[in-house]
């Protein structure tokens, strides 16, 4: 009879370490529209804090996987889009009054 572990035993790898806003050592542009650098990436799935500042995120409009994010923080206004489950999340930019006002109901 052979005998192997398909399973060994051993501790869990930690991969999302960012817990700290400070942290962050790769950003990307706030007022850009790209993907977000993976430490920006890590710390927003790992703590659903804002990387430019580190204020919570407001849920925003959501559809299929994906759900529209912004800050908490009026003066910082960065929104983002994705889907944290996934692990895929890109910048919408900073967003006006208007919008914010409008989408995330604050003032």
């Amino acid at each position: 009879m052979l005998s192997f572990n398909l399973f060994p035993k051993s501790k869990p790898r930690k991969f999302n370490t960012f817990n700290r806003h400070e942290d962050i050592a790769e950003r990307t542009d706030p007022t850009s529209r790209v993907t977000l650098s993976r430490d920006e990436n890590l710390y927003l799935c790992n703590t659903r804090c804002c990387p430019d500042c580190g204020n919570k995120l407001l849920p925003g409009p959501c559809g299929g996987c994906s759900q529209n994010m912004a800050c908490s923080n009026i003066e910082c206004a960065s929104e983002f889009n994705g889907s944290i489950g996934f692990g895929w999340l890109e910048r919408n930019g900073k967003i006006s009054a208007e919008r914010y006002r409008t989408i995330y109901g604050r003032e």
